[in-house]
Parts: structure tokens; C-alpha cells; sequence
């Protein structure tokens, strides 16, 4: 008797698991279509993404530079668009030469002040300033610039910069 109620059981957690695998099948077709069209109706556009093609693509830094601005032209700044002082950007590159300098007193940068934290000594600077910040991080001819804010958050703006950052670094920029 015990074996029947044995096997009446494993019979039943079969027709169980046939029933969540047909459910899966049946589900999953009408989700893919669902993502497909969604993607194309709502195409969410992530700039970070952009910088991402410029790798596979072997692109110089100058090119890289316009086709990202090409695509979403208030993502990079030329030099002559930047609100920075000379005495910022050499307290910047002093930070990169004397890890640690910036602690103190926190990074100016076009007149706001943020709290310097955690970086990679002489390669990243990072810093705070209310539900935004700052990622610097250094190349060999650059410094690349990513100041954040909501929704934007720091893991992404640090990646970002610091892939892009890695990127010019291999081409010896």
C-alpha cells in the first residue's frame, strides 16, 4: 500500500512539473514579443551605452569624442564650454601627484564643493555633493570629468568614466 501512495505521488508531482513547463512555454513567446516591441516603442536611451560602441568600433579619441557628442550632444563638453578655474583643475592634478590633498579641504569644481571619498590613489578621484558627485579619473594626455545627480547613480557615473577612462589609457591618449 505505502507503495502506491509512493507512486501515486510521484505521479502527481509530474503532472505538477508538465504543468509549470507548458506554462513556461506558453508564457514565454508573448514575453519576448512584449520586450521586442517595448524596446522599439520605448527606446530608452543610455549614453553610457554609446560609450561602450566606441570600443568595438577602434576609434580614435577625437572620432570617439564626436560620434558620442553626435548622439547625445549635452553628454561631453569641449574645453571652451567648460566653467572650471585654473586653480580647480590644479588642485585636481596636485590630488593625482599628493593622494590625499583634496581631503581636507574637498574639491571645488565651477564653484561647488564636494566632499572628496574613496578613490584609487593617483589614478581616480571621487567626491560627494548632496544626491550627486563626481568620478576624475586620469589618463595619460587627460583628465576625464563625470559629474552626476539623480537618477544617475555613483556606481554608474564611476563606471563609466573609469571604462572610458581605461579605453584612452590603452590607446595612449
Amino acid at each position: 500500500m505505502a507503495a502506491t501512495e509512493s507512486a501515486g505521488r510521484r505521479g502527481q508531482r509530474k503532472a505538477k512539473e508538465a504543468a509549470v513547463g507548458a506554462a513556461a512555454r506558453a508564457l514565454f513567446y508573448p514575453t519576448l514579443l512584449y520586450n521586442v516591441v517595448r524596446s522599439k516603442v520605448q527606446a530608452e536611451f543610455r549614453w553610457w551605452d554609446e560609450v561602450d560602441q566606441v570600443k568595438y568600433k577602434n576609434m580614435t579619441p577625437t572620432a570617439a569624442f564626436e560620434y558620442v557628442r553626435s548622439k547625445r550632444a549635452r553628454v561631453l563638453l569641449t574645453h571652451s564650454q567648460w566653467k572650471f578655474k585654473p586653480e580647480e583643475i590644479a588642485a585636481i592634478k596636485k590630488d593625482f601627484d599628493e593622494p590625499g590633498s583634496l581631503a581636507p579641504t574637498g574639491l571645488f569644481l565651477g564653484g561647488a564643493k564636494y566632499m572628496v571619498i574613496m578613490g584609487e590613489p593617483g589614478v581616480v578621484i571621487r567626491g560627494k555633493k548632496g544626491t550627486g558627485g563626481i568620478c576624475v579619473k586620469k589618463t595619460c594626455q587627460a583628465m576625464i570629468l563625470g559629474i552626476y545627480d539623480e537618477p544617475m547613480t555613483p556606481g554608474q557615473c564611476n563606471m563609466v568614466v573609469e571604462r572610458l577612462g581605461d579605453y584612452l589609457i590603452d590607446q595612449e591618449f
